[in-house]
């Protein structure tokens, strides 16, 4: 979790004039930062408490930078202190892009249960029933269920952002994708670290990595992870070689697959889709 003067320095440092239209926050921010702090605060505890869930702990009381305001809602995945849940093994980190221009819709926000296909994907991919959450309770059951099955969905980008083709251009042309992919990686590993040294924690030595956003960024990565010019931590496994036509599923594949087996972007419909979950994760 970010302090407030690296998070602005690193928006400053690295998404300063690259054209980025920001959330409808920004025409009142005359010092052209993302959003809020304090929005990107309730976005960190709210994934805080889903690794909660491999931690087997409520970590609420113990983390240093705290919310501007009080909390969103209670602990979502604990009652009295005890996990609703076993503690699960880690498995399955899935990069993502950046929070959504509203926060309102953030993945790990419970009191968001429309219909999203990063949340739906994944699930279906998992072979676990879906049917779309009209409660709180329903999206924090979704939730549970995907931390049974190891799953976390990661952010490379902190910032909450509109993107267009023409900016993930530039931040690739600008090495800021691989900034952030060299930090998200620090990002992990402190995580590992963290729950490896947690006595509740149980963690799998052969985690699979893939992403899910978009292609010109995530296509982008994943390619410089194939002739090595990045790196994943030695516990990840990444499938960058290029893609297969056999596809795990019953489903028919999209009509455009992506190049790369570990990204799941269905470019045709503008979304991850299950089956390329699938194959990223070796999911039978």
């Amino acid at each position: 979790m970010l302090k407030e003067d690296v998070y602005k320095d690193l928006w400053e440092t690295h998404f300063t004039g690259v054209g980025i239209r920001k959330t409808s926050k920004e025409d009142d921010n005359p010092n052209n930062c993302p959003n809020d702090y304090c929005d990107y605060l309730i976005r960190e505890h709210m994934f805080e408490d889903y690794l909660d869930i491999f931690r087997g702990v409520n970590t609420r009381d113990h983390r240093t930078i705290k919310l501007c305001e009080e909390w969103y809602y209670p602990h979502p995945y604990f009652e009295n202190n005890v996990c609703l849940i076993d503690t699960p093994a880690l498995k399955y980190v899935m990069i993502g892009e950046a929070a959504p221009s509203s926060g309102e819709t953030y993945f790990y926000n419970i009191k968001h249960w429309d219909s999203t296909s990063w949340l739906s994907a994944p699930v279906k991919a998992f072979s676990l029933p879906y049917k779309k959450p009209i409660n709180e309770d329903e999206k924090r059951d979704l939730l549970l269920e995907l931390a049974k099955e190891g799953y976390l969905l990661i952010d490379l980008f902190p910032f909450s952002l509109k993107f267009t083709s023409n900016i993930r251009k530039k931040l690739n042309s600008k090495g800021v994708s691989d900034f952030f992919y060299k930090r998200l990686q620090t990002k992990i590993g402190d995580i590992l670290i963290g729950l490896k040294e947690d006595q509740n924690a149980d963690i799998n030595t052969d985690i699979k990595v893939a992403f899910s956003g978009p292609p010109t960024v995530h296509h982008y990565l994943a390619y410089k992870i194939n002739i090595g010019t990045l790196t994943l931590l030695h516990s990840l496994k990444c499938h960058t070689d290029p893609n297969s036509l056999s596809l795990k599923g019953s489903l028919p594949p999209p009509t455009q697959q992506p190049y790369f087996l570990c990204c799941t972007y269905d470019a045709t419909n503008q979304n991850p889709h299950e089956l390329f979950i699938r194959n990223a994760f070796d999911l039978r």
